[in-house]
């Protein structure tokens, strides 16, 4: 909190930083079990449904449920944080600050590709 006092940023630089935060969330906490432990070939197939049930699958026999609510919490995040960083972004490029703004964008973008595109049917395998 210090550095972001001395280095007096602007809503428009810390959206860059609350962008890169919020990808790396979707990515490293929600996304990496699901693609690492193979959920997401059961639909075509590779594994029986029962062989991945997220309760014994390793980020819930490592930390249990604190993983699984910050990933359901993240959704929340992600809804509520990417209309408010793609204001940002428009404000930044407003402004002429075209770093921050491509930084901010291109962290939203990877944001819903992980949320929408790359992990299907992520809800009904998390709730199960």
């Amino acid at each position: 909190m210090a550095i972001v006092r001395r280095a007096r940023t602007d809503v428009v630089g810390l959206a860059s930083f609350a962008a890169v935060f919020l990808a790396c969330a979707v990515i490293g906490w929600r996304s990496y079990p699901y693609w690492a432990t193979g959920v997401y070939q059961v639909g075509i197939g590779a594994f029986p449904p029962m062989d991945q049930d997220p309760k014994r699958l390793i980020p819930m026999i490592w930390i249990g449920e604190l993983w699984r609510l910050p990933v359901l919490l993240l959704y929340l995040l992600c809804y509520v944080a990417a209309p408010a960083l793609s204001l940002a972004v428009f404000a930044a490029f407003w402004r002429h600050r075209f770093v921050s703004g491509i930084t901010t964008a291109l962290c939203i973008g990877i944001v819903l590709i992980f949320m929408l595109g790359f992990s299907p049917d992520f809800v009904t395998w998390l709730m199960d």
